[in-house]
């Protein structure tokens, strides 16, 4: 294991997901397109938010700032990574950090980083409080 993933788990990164960056993903300048980022960052913490709470009932809420560190290039493997920052009442705030694994001898690097809170919600589709049970799951630690 490199460097920079060490690092990452050390600070309580886990990798939530992958994704192959192929020519439909690219801008005009043949760069990853952003907003397709952004796509698969909700995506991801939307997962880990599921895996963390044990439910499906959330909905995201908010991206605080998104700041693009380097651009992603067509066959570079993106990997996000994600970590709980805050549970509330309802809400629950993720870390994510994009990197990239460019392949042979280029070293790993961030792409992207920013937060997302994701909110539950009720049967009324409404912010609801998390159940004891989802709350004790969110907070259990993970080795």
């Amino acid at each position: 294991m490199d460097e920079v993933l060490q690092e990452l788990r050390a600070q309580g990164f886990e990798r939530c997901h992958r994704h192959i960056i192929m020519y439909p993903d690219l801008n005009a300048q043949g760069r990853l397109f952003g907003g397709r980022l952004l796509e698969w960052i909700d995506i991801a913490v939307a997962g880990f938010v599921f895996d963390r709470t044990g439910t499906r009932d959330i909905v995201t809420v908010k991206f605080g700032e998104v700041i693009f560190e380097a651009p992603g290039e067509v066959n570079d493997v993106a990997e996000i990574w994600c970590r709980q920052m805050r549970l509330g009442r309802s809400s629950i705030q993720v870390e994510a950090r994009v990197m990239v694994n460019p392949g042979s001898d280029k070293p790993r690097h961030l792409i992207c980083r920013s937060d997302v809170t994701f909110v539950h919600i009720g049967a009324e589709g409404r912010s609801s409080p998390w159940t004891q049970a989802m709350r004790d799951r969110a907070l259990q630690e993970r080795s």
